[in-house]
């Protein structure tokens, strides 16, 4: 089963991207985050397969970001 975060400040983007994933993927199993300090909090936590990541995020303007997840999580696919 892969395991997605979908990591964006607006509600409907993620919907709209958990309902496109759950079509193509049935098993797949969708976090949401709504912050960059939301996604770090995960990324710690949980081993994600992929980060569907709005790089303009609440806490989180830059790419520096990836970079600061892939310290976290070398392995993830953003």
């Amino acid at each position: 089963m892969k395991k997605i975060l979908i990591a964006d400040d607006h509600g409907i983007v993620r919907l709209g991207a958990s309902v496109i994933i759950k079509e193509t993927l049935q098993k797949a199993e969708i976090f949401q985050a709504e912050t960059f300090d939301e996604v770090l909090e995960k990324i710690k936590v949980e081993d994600f397969d992929l980060l569907l990541l709005d790089i303009n995020m609440p806490g989180g303007n830059n790419i520096r970001v990836v970079e600061e997840i892939l310290q976290i999580r070398p392995s993830i696919k953003i």
